[in-house]
């Protein structure tokens, strides 16, 4: 590719004063240390607003070479604008250079996205969200973005602000499902069965390298067995023997016990485990904690009769399952499916009643397939990880069900139990109140992951069954055309399920 001369004009002129005033910002964190961590956070989230402007501008900039422009600075297509002396990942610039064609005029592979790409530009959203979003339009069938592909741009720049980029993923996952049901299950193709493998190499020194493909049914099997034996062990208070007891320092009463914990890593503890699961493979009822490694399953009623538009099933394991995978899924005694009334409710038969303090394994298993995992927003734990809290204390005459119980990562768990987040249930949907640290006005919040998956259906029904009127259609440019229950101020105590 040619050579570079810097560019002049109003566009030029912008630029070099945009450098200068970075260049200052560059400087001046040189000297964060004087500032007090949340100003520090807050400088961060500017910083980051400014990175996505920035990567607004190089969107639109890629967007707009023709392919006469192309060939006149020496470049086979606008990736080679950015692999070159810019340095980028080629993998990272195609992802860019397909979200550029959401930023202009659009093609027949990618519709454009004006408001989502003005949300962008004003730093509101990541370049990384954006992505997701022009993905969900580029795969929508041309019918279906022909008729509501504007529409679906509005909704989009109006629900995307204030997501997470996982929560992102959800929405346009169930928005896919519920605007092209056939199709978004439609990536399960049985000849894909063939790229399934398995290799290891023992090297001279004994060591043995593992690497491999599983299919989505024995990949879920694996990482829930895996999950199951990887755990940390116990933390145990060992007393010292009598002969190694040292006087303590400065007079101090000499040290009696050691805590002793699991210093593995979380990958050395998975190599264990495969280690575990290869020794008790001749002894199938060998388990961990009394109860033998499941694949959880959230499945609703619509879902097992395969209704068109009631979304695909959702292993805990390895995330939504293709229709003929769930079949499978649920069909084996060894996994564990929770099935959900449609408005996923689902857990009559599993109300115990005050007589039992302690949430049975089923009930928190019916937990995560109501809230999908810890119920404080922005927390990412495993089902593993997750303890089961009485809303209305068992103490203060809280039955132990499932409308009276929320999951919570152990930290969590400590913080609402010492008031700092309140935790309620409303109409079978927790809702939790963040510290005056995280909202001033301590407004309750509805559960982040449920809240994204309604209303995702709710905009995907309106998008495909309505019409409003003087809606703008989407259509290719010609050919010619350039490219309740309020929680206590005490939590249970864990307790083993």
């Amino acid at each position: 590719m040619t050579s570079t001369t810097p560019s002049s004009g109003r566009l030029g002129a912008a630029l070099a004063d945009a450098q200068a005033a970075l260049r200052e910002v560059v400087e001046a964190c040189g000297w964060v240390g004087t500032l007090a961590p949340a100003d520090r956070a807050g400088a961060l989230q500017e910083a980051v607003v400014l990175g996505r402007m920035v990567d607004a501008a190089v969107l639109q900039l890629m967007a707009s070479f023709t392919r006469s422009d192309l060939d006149e600075v020496g470049a086979a297509n606008p990736v080679g604008l950015l692999t070159g002396s810019a340095g980028y990942d080629p993998a990272a610039a195609k992802r860019l250079e397909v979200v550029s064609r959401a930023t202009g005029a659009g093609d027949v592979h990618q519709p454009p996205m004006p408001e989502v790409a003005a949300l962008h530009a004003a730093g509101r959203i990541s370049t990384d969200v954006f992505e997701v979003a022009a993905r969900l339009l580029r795969v929508l069938p041309r019918a279906v973005r022909r008729n509501c592909g504007a529409e679906l741009d509005r909704t989009l720049a109006q629900d995307l602000p204030g997501l997470t980029h996982e929560q992102a993923v959800q929405l346009c996952r169930e928005l896919r499902e519920v605007l092209d049901p056939k199709r978004a299950d439609g990536d399960f193709d049985p000849d894909a069965l063939e790229r399934r493998g398995l290799e290891h190499t023992v090297h001279e020194d004994g060591w043995v390298s593992v690497r491999g493909n599983l299919d989505p049914l024995n990949g879920a099997q694996f990482l829930a067995a895996i999950d199951h034996f990887s755990k940390p062990a116990p933390t145990a208070e060992v007393e010292i023997a009598d002969d190694d007891v040292r006087p303590g320092a400065w007079g101090a009463e000499p040290q009696l016990t050691k805590t002793v914990r699991d210093e593995r890593t979380a990958s050395q503890r998975r190599a264990d485990a495969l280690g575990l699961i290869a020794l008790t493979a001749s002894d199938p009822g060998s388990t961990r904690g009394g109860e033998p490694p499941r694949i959880v399953v959230t499945v609703t009623g619509d879902q097992l009769r395969e209704l068109e538009g009631a979304g695909r099933a959702v292993c805990e394991q390895t995330g939504p399952l293709p229709t003929a995978v769930m079949r499978t899924v649920v069909s084996r005694g060894v996994l564990q499916a929770v099935v959900l009334s449609a408005e996923g409710a689902g857990a009559t038969v599993l109300a115990l009643g005050r007589s039992v303090r302690c949430f049975t394994p089923p009930q928190r298993r019916a937990l995560y397939a109501r809230d999908g995992g810890c119920v404080i927003p922005g927390c990412d734990a495993k089902l593993a990880w997750l303890e089961a809290h009485h809303v209305v204390e068992w103490q203060a005459g809280g039955p132990t069900d499932v409308e009276n119980g929320v999951l919570l990562c152990p930290r969590h768990h400590l913080q609402v139990g010492m008031g700092v987040w309140e935790v309620r249930v409303v109409d079978g949907v927790p809702r939790v109140r963040p510290p005056a640290t995280v909202d001033h006005l301590r407004r309750w919040l509805v559960n982040p992951r449920r809240a994204v998956r309604e209303t995702a259906r709710e905009r995907g029904r309106q998008l495909k069954f309505e019409d409003p009127p003087g809606r703008a259609a989407w259509a290719p440019p010609p050919p010619s055309a350039e490219p309740q229950r309020s929680a206590g101020p005490q939590a249970d105590a864990p307790c083993p399920s």
